[in-house]
């Protein structure tokens, strides 16, 4: 925002630093300033305030108020009249607010016999320099008024608004023409606050005048409006009707609602110095207002946070220079008021913060921070997460992201049932509708797009899923490519095989979680090449990791090789002859891989056949043919002994 230098000496007794100087002053306790500008003879300074200070700072007189602090200065308020006294029945005006939530305190003043006409050259000059356009002395001292205090005021041609002001909610489809140079109807609805006769609309509460209600060279007697509405109202109805205005911004970052009345004070006796109107009555509309808000300060909290010891004199000098008024004070603390312009002062570290800049951080000692040396807690979790991430980019596998939700149309597509689902009580959107019970929904969705550009896809992900109103966290690996699907397949449960083997976990059979996707879902997702996926749950996997490493030599003994083929039902996990393989061969035996899967043409309906690599070796000396067929003889007995068909 623009400040005038000019402007803000009026309010400071002394002497006040030249513009340059006064850039430091500020830059040094309170705000950054983007630019310092000559403009005749005055300077303008533009400040960036930001939101938490808005209240009070975007004004003059709060802007002064920061330079008196800091200097130290006193400070001088700018000449008022007596309001008349607030009477509802005695009034010629009548103000309704249909919701004190949307407005908590409405205050209209009614000014008569005022002569509309130019404002003098240096209130032009003034509003021009803070960038804006000077339109009569009516409007320009509110807009005055408004950059001094920070309360924006709005001015209404009384004979125009039929006696009675309604603070409400606009009817849906309600039009509006607004002051601008464009004078187009604005289109409203019940989202945006309104100032109202009993006819139609004078003005977008907050945001801007209407044209009919308007300020023109006819116009005898006004009433003032000083508002405080809601700023979260306000903030919308500003982005719905993409209107921002000086007034709106000041509202969207709240206002103390005790500012009105200084403000209202203010345009009475420039509007009678100027224009010679005489405010004949004033009604206010108000919720309670709040009490002021008191907050502890205690003085060992105060060194702590600090760093520095701060005497609690020196401390509490600073606080009253602010604005704070103190209620009780002791040994250990004190207790004080906050001024009720300061909206950013809410507790003990508000008050510290004020302390600290204003006694000056440049002060505090340069001690470097004491802290203990010690390797932080793994969680070990985590750890064994990211692990598994590196291993599988090292694996030439890139990582996907995805949202946890899935849609309607993905529903129907991998044919899930509502038993299937976890639907979600207030969805974002039908895209967004169900909580997903599979990584495998995504994964395929991202191949799918991904093959527009690739002729191979490699992708993982690590996230959680929805079965049976449990969450679960779940590892996803999904191969896609014009590779057959065996190979796919091999490669897809190899890289798991590496990823278990990265983990120490034996004995985890990844044959059922390793699957060709079905063609007829690629077809429904549009996919033209083979894919094979493979998830499983990740929490019981980590359960079972161990980062211990088992040391065993290297047998210097060649090994022996054999293979074995099982007829067994395709009921029946792959494991089973598995770990019956194993058992039979013994220590001797010391690597089974299954490298087939076959089922189809060619064999028994409700059978498939498996195909396994078996090595032999021993760490003492080289098997005979005869020791490997003994060994062999065995697994092929304990396999027909569980009822399944050894090939020849």
């Amino acid at each position: 925002m623009k400040y005038s230098y000019n402007w803000l000496k009026d309010y400071i007794v002394g002497a006040m630093p030249e513009p340059k100087k006064l850039v430091d002053v500020l830059m040094g306790r309170s705000f950054e300033i983007d630019s310092l500008e000559k403009k005749g003879s005055d300077w303008v300074l533009d400040i960036k305030v930001l939101s938490n200070r808005a209240a009070d700072c975007l004004s003059h007189i709060g802007i002064a108020r920061e330079i008196a602090v800091i200097l130290p200065r006193k400070m001088k308020m700018p000449a008022m009249v007596s309001l008349p006294k607030a009477n509802k029945k005695a009034s010629v005006l009548k103000v309704k607010i249909e919701n004190l939530k949307d407005c908590p305190r409405y205050a209209a003043l009614v000014i008569k016999g005022v002569k509309v006409g130019a404002s003098p050259q240096w209130l032009k000059s003034r509003l021009e320099a803070c960038g804006l356009q000077a339109i009569n002395n009516i409007v320009d001292i509110t807009n005055y008024v408004m950059l001094e205090t920070g309360q924006p005021l709005h001015a209404f041609d009384a004979d125009k608004i039929g006696g009675q002001i309604i603070v409400r909610r606009a009817k849906k489809g309600e039009l509006i023409k607004t002051l601008d140079k464009e004078k187009t109807n604005i289109i409203l609805d019940e989202n945006v606050l309104v100032i109202a006769s009993q006819k139609e609309p004078l003005a977008i509460a907050g945001i801007k005048g209407g044209l009919n209600s308007g300020i023109t060279e006819q116009t005898k007697d006004i009433v003032v409006e000083a508002a405080n509405f809601s700023p979260v109202l306000i903030r919308r109805a500003s982005q719905k009707l993409k209107i921002r205005t000086d007034a709106s911004w000041r509202f969207e970052n709240g206002l103390d609602l005790r500012l009105i009345d200084l403000a209202l004070a203010r345009v009475a006796y420039l509007i009678k110095e100027m224009a010679g109107g005489e405010a004949e009555s004033l009604v206010n509309v108000s919720v309670v207002l709040p009490k002021a808000k008191q907050i502890r300060l205690d003085f060992n909290y105060l060194a702590s946070l600090l760093g520095v010891k701060i005497s609690p004199a020196v401390a509490i000098k600073i606080l009253e220079s602010v604005g704070c008024r103190v209620v009780k004070i002791n040994q250990q603390s004190v207790l004080v008021e906050a001024p009720s312009g300061r909206l950013d002062l809410k507790t003990a570290e508000d008050l510290i913060e004020e302390i600290g800049r204003f006694w000056g951080y440049e002060k505090l000692p340069k001690i470097f921070p004491q802290v203990i040396l010690a390797a932080p807690i793994i969680n070990k979790n985590w750890a064994r997460e990211n692990g598994i991430k590196d291993i599988l980019a090292g694996l030439g596998f890139c990582e996907a992201y995805n949202y946890t939700f899935i849609g309607e149309k993905d529903k129907e597509i991998f044919d899930y049932s509502n038993s299937d689902l976890l639907e979600i009580a207030n969805p974002v959107s039908e895209t967004n509708k169900f909580l997903r019970p599979s990584l495998a929904v995504h994964l395929l969705k991202n191949v799918r797009e991904n093959l527009k550009n690739f002729s191979q896809v490699n992708l993982f992900e690590i996230g959680k899923v929805f079965v049976q109103q449990k969450e679960q966290l779940r590892l996803a690996i999904i191969v896609a490519g014009k590779k057959p699907t065996s190979d796919l397949f091999f490669q897809a449960k190899g890289v798991l095989e590496t990823v278990m083997n990265g983990l120490g976990v034996d004995n985890f059979s990844l044959t059922d979680i390793v699957k060709p996707v079905n063609s007829a879902l690629l077809e429904k997702l549009g996919i033209k090449v083979n894919v094979v996926v493979g998830e499983m749950d990740l929490q019981e996997v980590l359960q079972s990791a161990n980062e211990q490493k088992k040391y065993q030599p290297i047998s210097v003994y060649p090994v022996s090789l054999r293979d074995i083929a099982i007829l067994m039902p395709q009921s029946v996990p792959a494991i089973e002859a598995m770990e019956a393989i194993k058992t039979a061969g013994g220590d001797l035996l010391v690597e089974v891989e299954l490298f087939d899967i076959y089922s189809g043409p060619g064999l028994p309906a409700g059978k498939k056949n498996l195909a396994f690599h078996l090595v032999y070796q021993s760490p003492e000396k080289t098997l005979s043919t005869e020791e490997v067929n003994t060994i062999h003889q065995k697994i092929v007995q304990a396999v027909e002994q569980a009822g399944w068909e050894v090939r020849k």
